[in-house]
Protein backbone atom coordinates (compact mmCIF):
# COMPACT_ATOMS: atom_id res chain seq x y z
CA UNK A 1 0.00 0.00 0.00
CA UNK A 2 1.29 3.53 -0.93
CA UNK A 3 -0.06 5.51 1.84
CA UNK A 4 1.32 9.00 0.57
CA UNK A 5 1.30 9.31 -3.61
CA UNK A 6 2.14 12.39 -3.86
CA UNK A 7 0.11 14.61 -7.15
CA UNK A 8 2.63 16.71 -6.77
CA UNK A 9 4.84 18.59 -3.69
CA UNK A 10 3.72 22.06 -1.46
CA UNK A 11 4.85 25.93 -2.61
CA UNK A 12 7.15 27.87 -1.23
CA UNK A 13 7.17 31.48 -0.80
CA UNK A 14 8.26 32.73 -3.58
CA UNK A 15 8.67 30.03 -6.05
CA UNK A 16 6.68 29.24 -8.98
CA UNK A 17 3.99 26.77 -8.41
CA UNK A 18 4.67 23.30 -8.68
CA UNK A 19 2.89 21.37 -11.50
CA UNK A 20 3.86 17.79 -12.58
CA UNK A 21 2.85 16.70 -16.15
CA UNK A 22 -0.92 14.83 -15.62
CA UNK A 23 0.61 11.45 -17.62
CA UNK A 24 3.34 11.27 -15.55
CA UNK A 25 1.36 11.30 -12.45
CA UNK A 26 -1.35 8.82 -13.68
CA UNK A 27 2.08 6.49 -14.68
CA UNK A 28 2.60 5.88 -11.50
CA UNK A 29 -0.70 4.98 -10.72
CA UNK A 30 -1.04 2.52 -13.30
CA UNK A 31 2.09 0.59 -11.78
CA UNK A 32 1.04 0.59 -8.24
CA UNK A 33 -2.44 -1.14 -9.11
CA UNK A 34 -0.85 -3.72 -11.60
CA UNK A 35 0.35 -4.90 -8.27
CA UNK A 36 -3.03 -4.86 -6.93
CA UNK A 37 -1.56 -2.05 -4.79
CA UNK A 38 -3.77 0.34 -2.76
CA UNK A 39 -3.23 4.14 -3.26
CA UNK A 40 -3.82 7.21 -0.90
CA UNK A 41 -3.72 10.29 -2.44
CA UNK A 42 -1.87 13.34 -0.64
CA UNK A 43 -3.83 15.20 -1.31
CA UNK A 44 -6.41 14.03 -3.10
CA UNK A 45 -7.97 17.71 -3.64
CA UNK A 46 -6.57 21.19 -2.36
CA UNK A 47 -7.28 23.48 0.24
CA UNK A 48 -6.08 26.08 2.09
CA UNK A 49 -4.64 26.03 5.90
CA UNK A 50 -6.57 27.16 8.65
CA UNK A 51 -5.66 31.06 9.88
CA UNK A 52 -1.63 30.53 10.07
CA UNK A 53 -1.26 27.56 10.15
CA UNK A 54 0.56 27.57 6.80
CA UNK A 55 4.20 26.09 8.21
CA UNK A 56 7.44 25.74 6.59
CA UNK A 57 10.24 23.88 5.74
CA UNK A 58 13.79 23.36 6.46
CA UNK A 59 16.29 21.71 4.82
CA UNK A 60 19.44 23.03 2.82
CA UNK A 61 17.52 26.48 3.92
CA UNK A 62 14.61 28.20 5.28
CA UNK A 63 11.40 28.03 3.63
CA UNK A 64 8.01 29.29 4.30
CA UNK A 65 4.94 27.41 2.59
CA UNK A 66 2.38 29.22 1.34
CA UNK A 67 -1.19 29.32 2.95
CA UNK A 68 -2.67 27.68 -0.22
CA UNK A 69 -2.44 24.03 0.20
CA UNK A 70 -2.98 22.86 -3.45
CA UNK A 71 -0.35 20.10 -4.14
CA UNK A 72 -1.49 20.50 -7.71
CA UNK A 73 -4.00 18.02 -6.51
CA UNK A 74 -6.47 15.66 -8.65
CA UNK A 75 -9.58 17.89 -7.38
CA UNK A 76 -8.99 21.65 -6.98
CA UNK A 77 -9.44 23.62 -3.81
CA UNK A 78 -13.11 24.90 -5.17
CA UNK A 79 -14.34 20.79 -6.18
CA UNK A 80 -13.76 21.32 -10.03
CA UNK A 81 -11.85 18.65 -11.12
CA UNK A 82 -8.19 19.09 -12.66
CA UNK A 83 -8.67 19.26 -16.13
CA UNK A 84 -6.39 16.70 -17.32
CA UNK A 85 -4.94 15.04 -14.39
CA UNK A 86 -8.33 13.77 -13.40
CA UNK A 87 -8.96 12.19 -16.22
CA UNK A 88 -6.15 10.89 -16.55
CA UNK A 89 -6.28 9.04 -13.38
CA UNK A 90 -9.88 7.90 -14.35
CA UNK A 91 -9.06 6.57 -17.63
CA UNK A 92 -6.43 4.20 -15.30
CA UNK A 93 -8.28 3.47 -12.43
CA UNK A 94 -10.94 2.30 -15.23
CA UNK A 95 -8.53 -0.67 -16.53
CA UNK A 96 -8.60 -1.87 -13.07
CA UNK A 97 -12.68 -1.60 -11.65
CA UNK A 98 -15.83 -0.74 -13.09
CA UNK A 99 -16.10 3.38 -13.03
CA UNK A 100 -19.69 4.56 -11.42
CA UNK A 101 -22.28 6.54 -13.37
CA UNK A 102 -21.76 10.38 -12.83
CA UNK A 103 -24.54 11.70 -11.31
CA UNK A 104 -27.72 13.81 -13.41
CA UNK A 105 -29.11 16.65 -11.98
CA UNK A 106 -31.54 15.13 -10.36
CA UNK A 107 -29.58 13.82 -7.94
CA UNK A 108 -27.08 16.58 -7.52
CA UNK A 109 -28.08 17.99 -4.09
CA UNK A 110 -27.34 21.34 -4.95
CA UNK A 111 -30.09 24.10 -5.09
CA UNK A 112 -28.93 26.84 -7.30
CA UNK A 113 -26.28 27.87 -9.42
CA UNK A 114 -24.98 25.82 -12.52
CA UNK A 115 -24.19 22.83 -13.80
CA UNK A 116 -21.49 21.81 -17.07
CA UNK A 117 -22.12 18.54 -18.33
CA UNK A 118 -20.11 17.49 -20.98
CA UNK A 119 -18.87 14.46 -22.96
CA UNK A 120 -16.26 13.73 -25.81
CA UNK A 121 -17.65 13.48 -29.13
CA UNK A 122 -15.08 10.30 -30.95
CA UNK A 123 -14.42 10.63 -34.33
CA UNK A 124 -16.52 13.65 -34.33
CA UNK A 125 -17.84 14.56 -38.26
CA UNK A 126 -19.61 17.64 -38.05
CA UNK A 127 -21.92 17.50 -40.49
CA UNK A 128 -25.17 19.23 -39.06
CA UNK A 129 -26.32 15.96 -36.83
CA UNK A 130 -28.67 17.70 -34.90
CA UNK A 131 -28.89 17.88 -30.95
CA UNK A 132 -31.77 16.90 -28.82
CA UNK A 133 -32.41 17.51 -25.14
CA UNK A 134 -35.39 16.28 -23.76
CA UNK A 135 -36.60 18.34 -20.65
CA UNK A 136 -34.36 20.40 -20.28
CA UNK A 137 -34.82 23.34 -17.11
CA UNK A 138 -34.08 26.37 -17.81
CA UNK A 139 -31.61 27.28 -19.96
CA UNK A 140 -28.79 25.57 -21.60
CA UNK A 141 -25.47 26.99 -23.45
CA UNK A 142 -24.07 24.68 -25.98
CA UNK A 143 -20.44 24.90 -26.78
CA UNK A 144 -17.97 22.92 -28.89
CA UNK A 145 -14.33 23.00 -28.08
CA UNK A 146 -15.23 26.41 -25.87
CA UNK A 147 -17.12 28.06 -29.13
CA UNK A 148 -20.85 28.48 -28.26
CA UNK A 149 -23.36 26.70 -30.55
CA UNK A 150 -26.30 28.51 -29.68
CA UNK A 151 -28.73 28.78 -26.43
CA UNK A 152 -31.65 26.69 -25.33
CA UNK A 153 -34.62 27.48 -23.51
CA UNK A 154 -37.41 25.23 -22.06
CA UNK A 155 -41.04 25.86 -22.86
CA UNK A 156 -43.91 23.39 -21.50
CA UNK A 157 -44.97 22.81 -24.73
CA UNK A 158 -41.91 21.54 -26.36
CA UNK A 159 -40.08 18.96 -23.49
CA UNK A 160 -37.93 18.21 -26.63
CA UNK A 161 -35.48 20.65 -28.32
CA UNK A 162 -34.10 19.71 -31.52
CA UNK A 163 -31.22 22.00 -33.05
CA UNK A 164 -29.19 21.26 -36.34
CA UNK A 165 -25.70 22.05 -34.91
CA UNK A 166 -24.06 22.62 -38.17
CA UNK A 167 -20.43 22.10 -36.57
CA UNK A 168 -17.61 22.75 -38.86
CA UNK A 169 -15.34 19.88 -38.10
CA UNK A 170 -12.03 21.00 -36.58
CA UNK A 171 -11.40 18.15 -33.81
CA UNK A 172 -12.36 14.05 -34.22
CA UNK A 173 -12.50 14.12 -30.89
CA UNK A 174 -14.01 17.39 -29.89
CA UNK A 175 -15.40 18.30 -26.42
CA UNK A 176 -19.09 19.34 -26.25
CA UNK A 177 -20.35 21.33 -22.90
CA UNK A 178 -23.71 21.84 -21.88
CA UNK A 179 -23.86 24.54 -19.53
CA UNK A 180 -27.15 24.33 -17.66
CA UNK A 181 -28.60 27.00 -15.46
CA UNK A 182 -31.19 27.46 -13.09
CA UNK A 183 -33.06 30.18 -13.72
CA UNK A 184 -35.78 30.87 -11.08
CA UNK A 185 -37.93 28.35 -8.65
CA UNK A 186 -41.75 28.57 -9.23
CA UNK A 187 -43.29 30.55 -6.26
CA UNK A 188 -46.69 30.42 -7.47
CA UNK A 189 -49.33 27.62 -6.62
CA UNK A 190 -49.14 24.82 -9.04
CA UNK A 191 -50.94 21.47 -9.54
CA UNK A 192 -47.66 20.33 -9.42
CA UNK A 193 -44.16 21.25 -8.87
CA UNK A 194 -42.61 20.04 -11.98
CA UNK A 195 -41.01 23.29 -13.28
CA UNK A 196 -38.55 22.95 -9.44
CA UNK A 197 -36.69 20.22 -11.02
CA UNK A 198 -34.03 21.65 -12.68
CA UNK A 199 -30.72 20.41 -15.84
CA UNK A 200 -31.52 17.49 -17.57
CA UNK A 201 -33.32 14.13 -17.11
CA UNK A 202 -32.13 12.07 -20.04
CA UNK A 203 -28.49 11.78 -21.52
CA UNK A 204 -28.86 14.17 -24.80
CA UNK A 205 -27.87 12.76 -27.96
CA UNK A 206 -26.36 13.62 -31.18
CA UNK A 207 -28.12 11.99 -34.14
CA UNK A 208 -28.53 8.18 -33.61
CA UNK A 209 -25.88 8.60 -30.67
CA UNK A 210 -26.55 8.86 -26.84
CA UNK A 211 -23.95 11.12 -25.35
CA UNK A 212 -22.28 9.89 -22.00
CA UNK A 213 -20.16 11.40 -19.08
Amino acid sequence: MVMEYYPDWIDYEGQHHRAIDSNIFAEGVDKILKYNGSINFYMVFGGTNFQFTNGSDRTLAYHPIITFYDYNAIITECGDAYPTKFKAVRDVIAKYLPLPTNPNTGVITKSYGYILYSAQLKNFIGLGEPLLLSWIQDQGVVLLDEMVQGVLEWTEKDPLTLINSNFLKTNPNSILDILMENKGRCCSVLPNLGCNFKGMKSKPRLGPRELGN
